[in-house]
């Protein structure tokens, strides 16, 4: 029996320091990072944006890409990064010279279809045994397309405020259950009926021009 320690975030392949604090803290790391195409990122990045109300309403996909940060620094936001942080293989450089035989590199793709089957592979790689079949896949902190901007900046706000007063008391797990249910509510009568067609073949060809002249694609990384 092993005790297995999980943690994940978005943030960690773009930093400078990541991968050589996760070394030293971590006698046995295991590292696995879970690329997706990065136009298709690039364009979720958008949603994302709007949706957390960093975008205005009327903000056009030309738009958002002309307002990102080619030369970031660690105060850029987040979402003015979406563009130069679909770099791959640019920051896979450093993970790789350090962690070799504990990386793995995953298709977004192909976890979204074949979710067990990729999932048995990552745990097979890392010395544990696959979950059993017919595991529940859900999706977590899915991107939803706002009707009322305001109304969810307000809420954020709001569920923001109870998270750092309470994420360190007996609380804790009865407020994420409660914010699960608010979630579910919440996003019933706050989500737009219909998608937003954001599809841009301009945009599309200037984002796969700047992605093939930084490095290798994501497919080949994937795939090797």
């Amino acid at each position: 029996m092993h005790d297995v320690l999980l943690e994940a975030t978005p943030d960690y392949l773009c930093s400078k320091v990541a991968a050589r604090r996760i070394c030293d803290s971590i006698r046995r790391p295991y590292v696995v990072f879970l690329l997706r195409d990065p136009v298709d990122r690039f364009y979720s990045w958008f949603s994302f944006s709007k949706q957390n109300g960093v975008l205005d309403e009327e903000t056009t996909i030309s738009e958002f890409l002309d307002m990102q940060e080619l030369d970031p620094d660690p105060s850029t936001p987040q979402h003015l990064r979406a563009l130069e942080s679909g770099r791959y293989s640019y920051y896979m450089d450093t993970y790789w010279r350090r962690l070799t035989g504990n990386l793995i590199l995953v298709d977004f793709d192909a976890l979204v279809k074949r979710p067990w089957q990729v999932t048995s592979r990552i745990l097979a790689n890392a010395g544990l045994a696959p979950l059993p079949q017919g595991t529940d896949f859900g999706v977590s902190n899915k991107t939803v397309m706002i009707q009322h901007p305001g109304l969810h900046k307000r809420y954020k706000k709001v569920i923001g405020w109870f998270r750092s007063e309470f994420s360190h008391t007996p609380l804790k797990g009865f407020l994420s259950k409660t914010k699960r249910f608010l979630d579910l509510s919440y996003y019933a009568v706050n989500k737009r009926t219909e998608p937003m067609q954001i599809t841009n073949d301009h945009v599309n060809s200037k984002l796969i021009a700047y992605y093939q002249s930084n490095g290798r694609s994501y497919k080949s990384l994937v795939e090797d």
